[in-house]
């Protein structure tokens, strides 16, 4: 589940309590007033069980709450890496660009037919 769902950390369910207590709000005010998810979904968000990413961001920012300091950090999946080649060397980039523009003006200069001869009738 840690792909499309996040879960509310111990240390997050403590600040999401008081910022529950500091915007005069309960549990079900959020759910009936907010009309953010089900009052079950808001239940499952403050007892840390796995709720959907996005409704997770939504109560983070109805609470003033950055979601990022409250999850739980197995839910957080690093970054992967992608290994990208060596940078080409400069000589190597500047042929590169002198080939092409060698090959773009070539393209460039038109091509003039020579005459044809005719003769007067």
């Amino acid at each position: 589940m840690a792909g499309r769902s996040l879960t509310l950390s111990k240390t997050g369910q403590q600040l999401a309590r008081q910022a529950l207590v500091r915007n005069s709000l309960t549990q079900k005010a959020l759910a009936a007033e907010r009309h953010i998810a089900s009052w079950s979904t808001i239940n499952r968000f403050f007892n840390g069980k796995p709720v959907d990413r996005i409704i997770f961001q939504e109560i983070c920012t109805v609470l003033n709450l950055d979601w990022s300091q409250v999850v739980e950090e197995s839910d957080i999946q690093p970054q992967a890496t992608i290994d990208l080649p060596p940078p080409p060397s400069s000589s190597s980039l500047l042929a590169t660009v002198q080939q092409n523009a060698a090959a773009a003006r070539e393209a460039l200069t038109p091509r003039i037919l020579e005459r044809i001869p005719r003769t007067v009738v």
